[in-house]
């Protein structure tokens, strides 16, 4: 069984949708997929968090935390929904996206 077939094997052994897997690991779906494909390898980082969740240690609760909103003239951001948004299209977490709001 090839590295690629194993994360497959186990994301399906935990009843894991590629999509709650990516939510968990705060990464895109077409991320998972592409890792389960052999398409794309997955990061240090991102296979330390998947680890955990095979250990047990995360659970979809643990990547749901309440949004911190902004307000401006109308127009309502949601700064986790970007921060993640980001995250996902450079494949780092959340957590390293500074957001920075000068006026």
């Amino acid at each position: 069984m090839s590295k690629d077939e194993w994360m497959r094997e186990q994301r399906l052994s935990r009843n894991l949708t590629q999509a709650e897997l990516a939510k968990m690991l705060e990464v895109s779906t077409a991320a998972v997929a592409s890792w389960e494909s052999g398409a794309r390898k997955i990061k240090p980082r991102t296979k330390a968090r998947f680890q955990a969740i095979l250990a047990g240690d995360v659970s979809p609760a643990d990547s749901a935390g309440p949004p911190q909103s902004i307000k401006n003239e109308g127009l309502k951001l949601t700064i986790r929904e970007a921060k993640d948004a980001l995250a996902r299209h450079y494949d780092v977490l959340p957590e390293a996206i500074d957001i920075t709001i000068r006026g």
